[in-house]
């Protein structure tokens, strides 16, 4: 079984990742002071170390709260198991899974199976005369700032459910202050396992196939010009824009785009599981005769490396696009999948049917919206740049152009297309620390139209501070993909000299030149005040020019572009 908690890329600070050594971290938790969402609840990194806050003595364990489950690895396959219609997880049959979620520390954890629990051990042994069992093997801190935990549970199952059979599994937290009662005593999360195939059609299995004829078809699945690179991946992160079908019956598809969350990239996945190391971003040609005088490239993924969200963010977009094909009963003979539903407005398009409800998946009580933070699982693919569409002359075009020049089919994105579930998770249980990704390029051509080097300031997500502590972090990841490192002839990463709430790049590269990568920004509780802004920026210090608008809000309405963004 492997460690998926690896990370890979540059680091651009002196500050560590989230797996931190909590003692370290423990003091500024417990300061007189207030943070966002439970920050109470941090004196538990002080409790696991034995170290005692100066100004406030230990006095309660916070209460239980219901597990955030994030993915389930199938180890016995590798894979993690997808979670789709009718909202279950399915996997083939097997002995042993890995629980990845998130609770409260310090806490007691339980493990269910249909209605009985399963013996924790406390040791790696096997246990042959136990009939199933739960062993945690990790529980490490997501942030400083954050009460809850990422714990990694290993479970072998019991003989009757490592079949092809499904049952209930149900993982508890157990709250040890012994005067809590009912759910603040213990809360479960419980989800029920399917064993493949499912019947219920999945709109990856059904919406994703190969033949420009078939309907309500965005991609071609293999094949020559194929777009599919993975299926049942799963990414998390925040809602770019509020989802919603458009106002017509001729709907195409809906999106729920987001800004990728990168530690949860790399909590989930490592370097070999679904098949990352061997997968291939195929390249997109225009047309089959443009293919035949300029053949497209062929990239891998991650080269074996474990992956991050650089990964999944190719040169161009920030933001990670996820799209649903709508289904027309008009071009289906009326027919409907078994156990599709109506359209959330069935007066206005009738004739559209969805996996699921999509705009409050999966049971949730309200509509999605902006900013929400959600999981999802689908086929991951790659579409073209979309040059060939009239007019392209925009920006996006000659940025794609210059990608496409050094590495060609490769000027596009990637996408889940279509996505087979939208799990909403709590705002209150959403990561406390954001960990925004900024992709940031440069790409010299002989166009001419796109800059050679960029002097900016990239700010966080919110771009104002928390509080008088709240200290800047980043962290820049390289893509070795995209990047010519012997063509970069300036590279300043910096927290800004003369404002400290804002990181700073200067990035120039020579001739034919191309750099991209993608730059985590962050707030940090510190335990002194930040610096203070400084009045005049040193001598020879030149001011950054801020990020275009699009760059940092492309969801807004003057950056809506056919070829980026079709109307959902």
């Amino acid at each position: 079984m492997e460690d998926s908690a690896g990370v890979s890329g540059f680091v651009g600070d002196s500050t560590s990742q989230a797996q931190a050594d909590p003692k370290a971290r423990s003091n500024p938790s417990c300061r007189n002071r207030s943070y966002a969402a439970n920050g109470c609840y941090l004196f538990a990194l002080c409790f696991v170390t034995l170290i005692q806050c100066p100004s406030k003595p230990l006095v309660t364990l916070p209460p239980a709260e219901t597990p955030v489950l994030e993915t389930l690895l199938d180890i016995d396959n590798n894979a993690i198991a997808a979670f789709g219609a009718p909202g279950v997880f399915q996997m083939l049959p097997g002995q042993r899974i890995e629980l990845r979620f998130r609770a409260m520390y310090p806490t007691n954890i339980g493990v269910g199976i249909n209605s009985n629990r399963l013996t924790e051990v406390k040791d790696t042994a096997a246990h042959p005369e136990l009939d199933g069992f739960f062993h945690t093997q990790a529980a490490v801190p997501v942030s400083g700032s954050d009460p809850r935990f990422f714990w990694r549970v290993l479970v072998v199952l019991p003989k009757a459910q490592q079949g092809i059979v499904n049952y209930t599994l149900s993982i508890f937290d157990i709250s040890q202050d012994q005067n809590q009662t009912g759910t603040q005593k213990e809360a479960a999360a419980t989800f029920t396992i399917f064993r493949m195939p499912n019947l219920t059609p999945q709109p990856s299995t059904i919406l994703f196939q190969n033949g420009s004829a078939v309907p309500d078809q965005k991609h071609d699945r293999d094949g020559a010009n194929g777009a599919l690179i993975l299926g049942n991946i799963s990414l998390a992160g925040w809602l770019i824009e509020t989802p919603g079908p458009s106002g017509d019956n001729s709907i195409e598809d809906i999106h729920y785009a987001v800004w990728l969350d990168n530690d949860f990239i790399e909590r989930n996945y490592g370097a070999t599981t679904n098949g990352l190391n061997t997968a291939i971003m195929p390249g997109r040609w225009y047309t089959e005769l443009d293919n035949i005088f300029n053949p497209k490239v062929r990239i891998p993924l991650t080269g074996g490396n474990a992956p991050t969200a650089s990964n999944f963010l190719l040169p161009g977009l920030d933001g990670f696009t996820v799209e649903l094909n709508a289904w027309h009963k008009s071009k289906h003979n009326g027919q409907v999948p078994s156990g599709w539903m109506a359209d959330p407005d069935p007066v206005a398009r009738p004739d559209v049917a969805w996996p699921f409800q999509v705009t409050r998946p999966f049971g949730i009580a309200a509509d999605l919206q902006q900013g929400d933070y959600v999981i999802l699982t689908g086929a991951l693919v790659q579409d073209s740049a979309h040059q060939h569409e009239n007019p392209p002359h925009s920006a996006n075009y000659w940025v794609d152009g210059c990608w496409e020049s050094h590495y060609k089919g490769q000027g596009g994105w990637l996408e889940i297309h279509p996505v087979d579930s939208v799990r909403l998770v709590a705002k209150q249980q959403a990561p406390l620390v954001r960990k925004q990704p900024r992709m940031i390029q440069v790409c010299n051509d002989n166009s001419g139209q796109m800059p050679g080097s960029l002097n900016i300031d990239v700010p966080p997500e919110p771009e104002l501070p928390p509080t008088d502590f709240s200290q800047l972090r980043f962290r820049e990841i390289i893509d070795d993909r995209f990047s010519d490192m012997p063509s970069l002839i300036q590279h300043t990463v910096e927290i800004d000299t003369c404002d400290p709430t804002k990181l700073h790049l200067q990035l120039a590269v020579g001739p034919q030149g191309h750099f991209k990568a993608v730059y985590l920004v962050w707030w940090d509780e510190g335990q002194t005040k930040r610096p203070a802004k400084c009045t005049q920026r040193p001598q020879g210090t030149p001011d950054p020019t801020d990020l275009p608008v699009c760059s940092k809000k492309p969801y807004l309405p003057q950056c809506k572009n056919p070829s980026r963004d079709p109307a959902p």
